[in-house]
């Protein structure tokens, strides 16, 4: 079975070391993660003129009958999303319209609910007024009493220096049900230290703005944990800059804050 790893504070947390242990123990066997994948062109971050959207979408948090869609659009944007098990969207359900957060970056996270366990869900957000974007998939998890084969990939440390991310066109070679990124999901105190919340959220949108992260966000789900450099080398939890840093990883990343939140988080 799948685990939902919530990275907010509520339920289990999965550390690095733990995950990394209990890896190494699992009765399944981790797909090798491919390397020598060509560097992938830069992408822009600023809306696309056509769809109004930004940095791509992301799954996350999949649960046997639930997902989270994390998207970025142009300010004052309102949207909805259409998902449905059929590739072409053409028989799909639609969300209620929502607004992206002016206040957290032109962010907005929403809850896809009432799905079936262990099936491939396409979707795609459209901004009002403009064409669709394109479509995306992730599989729910299987029931929790199921017996089932469950493949997925594991990484960590994007550091924004370090891109192409090819890494993440490896992870989309092996079709994983899942990818879970084991923190450090940006470097905040390398490459100019973010200290206020507008510079971390600059951190994420230049780790976002790369097209090898955006294919394997339309291709597989994520679930994330951090690290240290969510805020800084081996911080102290009295540091004044980790609410601010917890509060960039939340705005940008789609994970749950509590066990029953709102639809729109």
């Amino acid at each position: 079975m799948a685990r939902k790893f919530d990275g907010a504070g509520n339920g289990p947390v999965l550390t690095r070391r733990r995950f990394l242990g209990l890896a190494g123990t699992a009765a399944f066997g981790l797909p090798t993660i491919l390397s020598n994948i060509g560097c992938a062109p830069a992408v822009i971050d600023r809306p696309d003129v056509g769809t109004g959207l930004s940095l791509g979408y992301t799954a996350g948090d999949v649960t046997a009958d639930g997902a989270l869609i994390w998207l970025r659009a142009a300010p004052a944007s309102r949207f909805v999303i259409r998902y449905g098990k059929d590739s072409s969207l053409a028989q799909a359900s639609e969300t209620e319209e929502f607004a992206v957060r002016d206040q957290v970056d032109g962010t907005a996270v929403v809850e896809l609910r009432g799905l079936e366990p262990a099936s491939t869900y396409y979707y795609r957000a459209q901004v009002a007024g403009r064409k669709p974007g394109p479509v995306a998939r992730f599989r729910t998890a299987p029931r929790a009493e199921d017996a089932a084969a469950v493949t997925f990939c594991f990484s960590g440390d994007t550091r924004e220096s370090y891109k192409p991310f090819s890494v993440m066109d490896a992870v989309r070679a092996q079709k994983p049900d899942f990818f879970v990124h084991l923190g450090d999901t940006v470097y905040a105190d390398r490459g100019g230290s973010a200290h206020t919340l507008p510079e971390f959220w600059a951190k994420y949108r230049g780790n976002r703005d790369d097209a090898a992260t955006q294919r394997c966000f339309e291709e597989t789900s994520f679930y994330v944990v951090w690290d240290d450099h969510e805020v800084s080398d081996n911080y102290h939890p009295d540091d004044p800059l980790a609410p601010i840093g917890r509060q960039a990883f939340l705005d940008y990343w789609p994970v749950r804050k509590q066990p029953r939140g709102p639809h729109c988080i």
